[in-house]
């Protein structure tokens, strides 16, 4: 797992915001504790509430990807910003480079001096899954004239009709089973999460129903997380929050609330009792057997405020909250299920609440 992990492995907005803000309501007294990643999420929110905002990642080179898009967004105007991360096409990102370098870390700079092809070839797409995701555009590009009409849909009735009764053919089919086959993300993804879905979970049909149900009540056109998996890029008309022009500058104050650690979740868990009043946790456990997720969700509780706020997501791995977490949770079932069946990034489940000590 560790090599896997010496890289970037999300570059881009693989998630919905709307979700994390609707579930958390943040303000500017809070203490939101938020998994880095690909460095969207942190920006997203605080684009939204000037709130302080502490991202914590296991991998320091998603830090130090959050770094670098802080020290662009604090440097450049809003056009050189998504020329430079690779919105737009861009053939001087080494002149925006030097204008903005002086904001990185130490080892931020050495990795990026060491890993500069990442940024002249557009940050925002160097992912591990977003190249994953390149992949399979350029695989359901040679559908192109059926995807062109899905993307130029105005109503979701004509959306629906032809993604039934045109898009959904056995060559999508063959695309969802081979990219549900365990042997794929074991040895062609490298993915470690795989170890811990159940044998029994079906990845190939747990897919089909989730972009079954995104086409019947998502317009693609108007969803960035759709635009990148299909198309391999965002348009500027279609942007996630943290990248919109009409939030920039408000964002650009706010870039000195955000605190980076670099370490994993239960170590500043176990570091921080009673410090947070929000929770953006993502899907953690992606990554965690049942009882290393049981230990986090303890800490989680620990380091909670009374009265907290959490959202968490789930992807292949499900698990249910253990009796002694449970005791200290109350659910919020139907926003849950509201923001599991509306959010843009259509693969997880979500579960929100609040944490009582």
């Amino acid at each position: 797992m560790n090599n896997f992990f010496d890289q970037i492995i999300y570059s881009s907005a693989n998630e919905d915001p709307r979700s994390e803000l609707e579930g958390l309501k943040l303000n500017e007294t809070d203490h939101v504790l938020c998994i880095t990643g690909s460095g969207a999420r942190p920006l997203d929110l605080l684009s939204q509430a000037d709130c302080q905002i502490t991202a914590v990642d296991f991998n320091a080179k998603q830090n130090y990807l959050l770094e670098l898009k802080m020290a662009v967004i604090n440097h450049l105007d809003y056009e050189s910003m998504l020329d430079f991360i690779g919105v737009n096409p861009c053939r001087h990102r080494d002149e925006l480079y030097a204008k903005i370098k002086k904001d990185l870390s130490r080892e931020a700079a050495d990795f990026w001096q060491n890993q500069f092809s990442l940024i002249q070839s557009g940050v925002i797409y160097q992912g591990v899954w977003e190249h994953y995701m390149r992949q399979i555009g350029s695989i359901v590009a040679l559908q192109k004239k059926t995807l062109a009409k899905l993307f130029s849909c105005t109503s979701l009735e004509d959306q629906k009709r032809i993604w039934n009764d045109e898009w959904k053919s056995r060559f999508w089919s063959l695309i969802i089973y081979i990219t549900g086959r365990r042997f794929i993300w074991k040895y062609i993804l490298k993915e470690p999460g795989i170890a811990f879905v159940p044998r029994d979970f079906d990845i190939s049909a747990y897919l089909h129903n989730r972009f079954d149900h995104i086409a019947g009540t998502q317009l693609f056109a108007t969803n960035p997380y759709l635009n990148l998996i299909f198309l391999g890029q965002y348009h500027s008309d279609c942007l996630p929050i943290h990248l919109q022009e009409e939030h920039f500058r408000q964002l650009k104050q706010r870039l000195g609330r955000i605190v980076i650690k670099n370490c994993s979740l239960e170590q500043i868990l176990s570091e921080s009792p009673n410090t947070f009043t929000a929770f953006s946790v993502s899907d953690f456990s992606s990554y965690a057997n049942r009882n290393s997720y049981d230990v986090i969700w303890k800490h989680i509780i620990q380091a909670a405020q009374n009265n907290a706020r959490f959202v968490e997501r789930s992807f292949l791995v499900k698990y249910d909250l253990s009796e002694e977490a449970a005791s200290h949770i109350m659910i919020n079932q139907p926003l849950s299920q509201k923001l599991t069946e509306h959010d843009h990034s259509f693969i997880y489940d979500i579960r929100c609440g609040t944490i009582h000590k």
